[in-house]
């Protein structure tokens, strides 16, 4: 499971590389974000919330061994992989919401360079963490198909 899972979410790694550059390359600071504390909010309330939903959804997944969707997962052969993105999901909204809760830290006239890093990891992640969301979407719709 280890081996492949960097194969398996390339996609999602390229993705989070390319905003995070984009926003280096761009010089996005807190002073050219118009309403920079609520936007830095709502990522931070995007990201807490989906992570929420993800542990619980982690948990419920395998404590129902009876269930249809459960079958219908294990038939596709992607009920492990499944857990994996979830759990990469779960860890990167985690992360998106600790960059998020820090950029909350810098004044919204702020330039450094360091607040310039900060954004960027913190769009880095949650397009990372969104890519990862819609793969795990992708892979309950064709599961709910074939119940």
């Amino acid at each position: 499971m280890k081996k492949g899972r960097i194969r398996r979410n390339m996609y999602s790694i390229t993705v989070g590389v390319l905003v995070c550059i984009i926003l280096l390359c761009y010089n996005i600071t807190p002073n050219r974000i118009h309403n920079y504390t609520d936007v830095m909010s709502a990522i931070l309330s995007l990201s807490s919330i989906t992570t929420s939903l993800l542990f619980a959804s982690f948990s419920l997944i395998p404590a129902l061994p009876n269930s249809k969707l459960l079958k219908s997962l294990k038939a596709l052969k992607t009920d492990k992989k499944l857990l994996d993105r979830l759990l990469l999901a779960i860890f990167g909204f985690l992360f998106c919401s600790v960059f998020a809760l820090s950029a909350l830290f810098f004044d919204e006239k702020d330039t450094s360079v360091l607040s310039k890093l900060i954004i960027s990891a913190t769009g880095g992640t949650l397009s990372f963490s969104l890519t990862e969301q819609f793969k795990i979407l992708r892979i309950l719709l064709k599961a709910l198909e074939k119940m």
